[in-house]
């Protein structure tokens, strides 16, 4: 019986995948910080410039991190600061960020980070730019897209499939627009998170803030856009079941 319902999985996924252009992305364990108040979570591992702050105080419920001038992770110092924690396979990150992203060199966004030659960031970053870049053990390349007009707070989504990362943004955590991919070949496990980059030099310090960071725990099978949003497929008992996917919980701001 087990012997059947492993094939019958087998086949299903794979009449989704060449039915309906179906990907899979599996979340891993899953996590959750909707980073109540401090202290941060001893899951995280702070790392950069040694003046970063990381605050859970001055707004409760968000996690402000601030960095000092000449920080930056890719197109020059690499000491951008960060929250990091060890992940293995593949799995989709969600945060809410938030920030007044009007100076120039001012970023930040999810991290999937292995080295400072093997990384990826997905961002929001001045001026009103959504971007995905990083490195893949040779040159920083990106790829951006402008919003028009300021959106804050702003929804960013990671996407890790095999050696393929993808970024995504929303305006309301429901309806995603995908803005670039890059393949990435990291270590396994290797480490995700958030960051906030302040390039530029004899600048004040930048604060970014999040509202919360999100790995769903269920394994999803991920329809790109589809016209009635993105759909999970949970498989269960050998079994799939096709729901709506909603977005990770949120606070309004």
């Amino acid at each position: 019986m087990k012997n059947l319902r492993a094939i019958i999985s087998a086949l299903t996924v794979i009449a989704l995948t060449f039915a309906y252009g179906i990907t899979f992305a599996a979340a891993g364990t899953g996590y959750n910080d909707d980073f109540i108040s401090p202290p941060l979570s001893d899951v995280w591992t702070t790392s950069g410039n040694s003046g970063a702050t990381y605050d859970l105080s001055t707004n409760p419920g968000w996690l402000t991190i601030t960095s000092p001038a000449d920080c930056d992770l890719g197109a020059g110092s690499d000491d951008a600061p960060r929250i990091l924690q060890s992940i293995s396979g593949d799995f989709i990150a969600y945060t809410k960020v938030s920030g007044t992203f009007t100076a120039s060199g001012t970023h930040a966004g999810l991290l999937v980070y292995s080295d400072d030659d093997h990384f990826m960031r997905v961002e929001i970053r001045d001026v009103n730019k959504v971007q995905i870049g990083g490195k893949n053990g040779g040159s920083f390349v990106y790829t951006q897209d402008s919003l028009g007009s300021a959106i804050d707070p702003i929804y960013l989504k990671l996407e890790k499939t095999s050696t393929t990362v993808k970024g995504y943004w929303s305006s309301d955590g429901s309806t995603w627009d995908e803005f670039g991919s890059y393949t990435l070949t990291v270590s396994d496990p290797t480490q995700i998170g958030l960051f906030v980059i302040n390039q530029d030099k004899s600048v004040p310090p930048f604060s970014a803030e999040f509202d919360y960071f999100n790995i769903p725990t269920s394994s999803l099978f991920v329809v790109p856009e589809y016209p009635l949003g993105t759909i999970a497929i949970p498989i269960a008992m050998g079994a799939a079941v096709i729901i709506y996917k909603k977005r990770p919980g949120q606070k309004t701001k």
